[in-house]
C-alpha cells in the first residue's frame, strides 16, 4: 500500500512540473488540466504496480443422491421379467428426485454407467458403497440408494464397517427359501505334479425339504473319472464329499463336478462347479547341506516346503540316516550350504562337487564355516578376520535384480541382530548387494547378502547366521512372516532362474483369468541385439477344449505389444508364430478362463441384510415397488444445499473500462488545451 503514496507523490510532482509556467488560459482551466494530468499519471502508475482484485462469489451446491444398481446376473436368473422393469422404475425415481432439487447420479456396482445388462459375475456390495463414498468425497452427498437383492458373494459384509452416508435400500427379488441342492464350496490345490494324487473336497448344501438320493461326479474332457452317490438324510444340511484324483497329464486341466438334479429342485443351475488345476511335470530340486543342525536350516525348509514347486531335502553328514538321492544319483537345481565348508571338513567334499558341476548355490556363513577355505572351493569371498560381531540389515538402494518386499525396509529397522564376521572382507566387484550391514545406527558398505555370477553359475552369500530370528520377530510384530519369506523365496527363485535367450516370446499376462476379464497375450520380438523389433505380423492360434481353433493376426508396435481376446471359458492352448528372414519362429503355452459361478449359487434375496444396512447407516429400507414412498420420504425433509465461497482473482489492468477511462481523460486534456490555444 505504501507504493500508492509514492504514486500519488510522483503524480502530483509531474502534474505541477508540467503546468507550473505561465499560460494563456484562465487559472481555472489550468487547475482542470493539472487535475486531469494528475489523475492520468496516477492511474498509469498504479496499473504498473499490477494490482489484483479478488471477488468472492457464493455458490450453492445441490444435495446429491447416488442410485447404485446391482447388475449382477443373480437378479436376471431369479426373475428376468421383473428385472426388465427396474430401469423404468429407477428413471421415474430419478426424475422425481431431480425435480425436487437433488442432483442424481446413477451407477452400477463397478461405478460405471447403468446399461441394463444384468451380467456381472460377482456382487460386491461393500465395495460398491465404499467406492461411491470415495468418488463423492468433498461433495454434498446426502444419501446412497442401493437397488439390490441383498446377495453379496465377493468382498466383506457391508455390515462389517457401515458407510458414513445414509443408505436407502430398495430390495428386489424373492425372499422365499426354495428347495435346492447346491455346491457350497469346492476346495482343491491349484498346483499338483504329474503322477501324484491330489485331493478335492466338495461340500453340498441342502435347502428346503428335499429328500431322495443324488450322484456327484467328476469329469475330465467329458470322461467320468470319479463319482459318489448319497442319500439326503432329514436334518442334514451340509454333505461333504472327498475325492482323490490322479494327475495323469501335464498342463492346465479342467475337472467338472456335477450333481444330478432332484425332483422339485428350484435352481439346478448351481449344481455344477469346475476346478482348474495346473499339473506340472517336474519340481525344482533343492538340497540343503550343513555340518550340524541349525535354526536357519529349519527356517529355509519351512519356507520352501510351503511352495509346491520345490522338492527339498536336507543332508547333514553323520546326522541324517540316509544320504538324499541328490547326493549321488540326481542333480539338484540349487544347493544351499549352511556354514559349509565347515571347520571339521564334513561337508567340504560336497561343496567341491557341486561347485565343480556349476550348480547354483547359496552360502550362509556362520561360526562353523571354514572362512579361509571359501576361495579354494570356488567362492570368491575372502574374510580378513575370524572374530564375530552382531550386525543389522539395511537394503541397498542400488539393487534392482528383483523386487524386494514393500514392507521389508520398515521391518528391518525392528529386526534383532545377526552374527557376522567382524571387519572387512573382499568380494567380486561385479556383485549385486541386496542387504548391507548396519552396526548400531551406522550403515556400512559391508554386504550382509550379495549375489554374483561366475562362469554361468549364479551364487549368493549371506555373510551372517541367525536369519531365523527375523522371521520370529516379524511374526511377533505383525502376526505374519511375508517380508522374510518373500525375500528368501525371491532370492532362491533368482538363483535358479535361467536366462531366456529366445528372441520371440508370447506369454499370457497371467496364468488364470476370471470370466468377463479380457485375456491378454503379450508378444515380444527381439532382434540380434535383443532390442525390441516391431512391425512384424504375428499369427496366434488358440484351441479350446473341443480342439476348435481361432486364428488372430497381430502386429506389435511401440506401446502396443499385447493382443486382447475373449475366448470364453475353459482351458486353452495357443501357438504364436512369425516369419523372419525366411525362417519360422514360434512359441506356445496354456492359459485358463475360470467361469464365475458365484451368481448361480444363491438366488434367494436377502432383505434382512438390506434392512440392517439401512438401519446401521441412518437410512431406511423399501421394496422396489415402494420407490414412490422412498421419493416422498426424501423430499419430505430435503437435505440443505452446501454454500461454497468461490474466490475469483483478476488483474485490474485487464479491465477494458480502465482503458476507456484513461483514453477519455487524455482526450479531454488534449481538447481543453487545444480549445484554449495551447500547444
Amino acid at each position: 500500500p505504501w507504493l500508492i503514496l509514492i504514486a500519488l507523490l510522483i503524480s502530483a510532482l509531474a502534474s505541477w512540473f508540467l503546468y507550473r509556467h505561465e499560460y494563456n488560459w484562465s487559472r481555472l482551466t489550468n487547475q482542470i488540466l493539472t487535475a486531469l494530468r494528475f489523475v492520468v499519471i496516477f492511474f498509469v502508475a498504479v496499473l504498473l504496480l499490477g494490482p489484483v482484485i479478488r471477488m468472492v462469489r457464493n455458490e450453492t451446491e445441490k444435495p446429491a443422491i447416488a442410485i447404485v444398481l446391482d447388475q449382477s446376473s443373480s437378479l436376471w436368473l431369479a426373475d428376468s421379467l421383473s428385472a426388465k422393469k427396474i430401469l423404468p422404475q429407477l428413471e421415474d425415481l430419478r426424475n422425481k428426485l431431480a425435480s425436487s432439487g437433488y442432483e442424481i447420479v446413477t451407477r452400477d456396482f463397478s461405478g460405471h454407467a447403468v446399461t441394463g445388462i444384468f451380467g456381472s459375475p460377482v456382487s460386491d456390495l461393500n465395495s460398491a458403497i465404499n467406492q461411491t463414498e470415495l468418488d463423492f468425497e468433498g461433495r454434498n452427498l446426502s444419501g446412497i440408494v442401493v437397488v439390490s437383492d441383498g446377495i453379496y458373494n465377493s468382498g466383506v459384509s457391508p455390515l462389517y464397517q457401515p458407510a458414513a452416508t445414509p443408505v436407502y435400500a430398495l430390495g428386489f427379488g424373492d425372499t422365499t427359501q426354495r428347495r435346492d441342492l447346491k455346491f457350497k464350496s469346492l476346495q482343491y490345490n491349484r498346483v499338483t505334479y504329474l503322477g501324484n494324487r491330489f485331493p478335492v473336497r466338495a461340500e453340498i448344501q441342502v435347502l428346503g425339504d428335499l429328500n431322495g438320493s443324488f450322484e456327484i461326479s467328476a469329469k475330465a474332457k467329458g470322461r467320468t473319472i470319479a463319482s459318489q452317490r448319497a442319500v439326503i438324510q432329514p436334518g442334514n444340511k451340509f454333505m461333504p464329499f472327498e475325492f482323490l484324483l490322479d494327475a495323469t497329464e501335464p498342463g492346465l486341466q479342467r475337472i467338472d463336478f456335477a450333481v444330478t438334479p432332484i425332483r422339485g429342485e428350484h435352481n439346478p443351475q448351481n449344481n455344477k462347479f469346475s476346478a482348474f488345476i495346473d499339473v506340472l511335470d517336474s519340481r525344482k530340486k533343492i538340497l540343503i547341506v550343513a555340518p550340524a543342525p541349525h535354526p536357519d536350516i529349519k527356517l529355509l525348509h519351512t519356507i520352501l516346503e510351503k511352495n509346491g514347486n520345490y522338492e527339498v531335502q536336507i543332508y547333514i553328514p553323520g546326522v541324517t540316516s540316509n544320504e538324499p538321492e541328490f547326493v549321488n544319483k540326481r542333480r539338484p537345481d540349487l544347493v544351499i550350504f549352511n556354514q559349509a565348508p565347515d571347520l571339521k571338513n564334513l561337508t567340504t567334499p560336497l561343496v567341491r562337487k557341486w561347485m565343480t558341476d556349476k550348480i547354483p548355490a547359496f552360502f550362509i556363513v556362520g561360526e562353523q564355516t571354514a572362512l579361509k577355505m571359501l576361495p579354494t572351493v570356488g567362492v570368491p569371498v575372502t574374510f580378513e578376520s575370524v572374530q564375530w560381531d552382531e550386525v543389522f540389515g539395511v537394503i541397498d538402494s542400488r539393487f534392482v535384480e528383483f523386487a524386494l518386499p514393500d514392507e521389508l525396509a520398515q521391518i528391518l529397522t525392528r529386526m534383532p541382530p545377526v552374527t557376522a564376521p567382524f571387519g572387512k572382507f573382499k568380494y567380486p566387484a561385479s556383485a549385486k548387494i541386496v542387504l548391507n550391514q548396519r552396526v548400531g545406527n551406522v550403515s556400512t558398505d559391508r554386504p550382509l547378502l550379495l549375489t554374483f555370477e561366475q562362469q554361468e553359475q549364479r551364487l549368493a552369500v549371506a555373510t551372517a547366521e541367525g536369519i531365523w530370528r527375523w522371521r520370529l520377530k516379524e511374526y511377533d510384530l505383525t502376526e505374519k512372516t511375508s517380508g522374510t519369506d518373500e525375500l528368501l523365496l525371491k532370492l532362491i527363485q533368482y538363483l535358479m532362474a535361467s536366462d531366456d535367450k529366445s528372441k520371440f516370446r508370447c506369454t499370457p499376462v497371467q496364468r488364470e483369468f476370471n470370466e468377463g476379464m479380457p485375456v491378454g497375450l503379450e508378444v515380444q520380438v527381439l532382434d540380434q541385439l535383443f532390442e525390441p523389433q516391431y512391425n512384424l505380423p504375428v499369427k496366434i492360434e488358440v484351441w479350446d477344449e473341443q480342439n476348435k481353433k481361432s486364428v488372430f493376426e497381430f502386429t506389435p508396435a511401440p506401446g502396443k505389444t499385447t493382443l486382447t481376446i475373449n475366448p470364453g471359458t475353459g482351458v486353452f492352448r495357443y501357438k504364436a508364430s512369425i516369419k523372419r528372414n525366411d525362417a519360422m519362429e514360434s512359441d506356445q503355452g496354456f492359459f485358463s478362463v475360470i467361469p464365475m459361478q458365484l451368481e448361480r449359487q444363491d438366488l434367494t434375496a436377502d432383505f434382512n441384510l438390506l434392512r440392517q444396512l439401512a438401519k446401521a447407516t441412518g437410512g431406511k429400507f423399501f421394496k422396489l415397488e415402494q420407490a414412490n414412498d422412498l421419493q416422498k420420504f426424501l423430499t419430505s425433509k430435503p437435505a440443505p444445499g452446501r454454500i461454497h465461497p468461490v474466490n475469483t482473482y483478476f488483474s485490474l489492468i485487464d479491465l477494458k473500462i480502465i482503458f476507456v477511462l484513461l483514453l477519455l481523460l487524455i482526450s479531454a486534456e488534449w481538447f481543453i488545451r487545444k480549445y484554449s490555444g495551447g500547444y
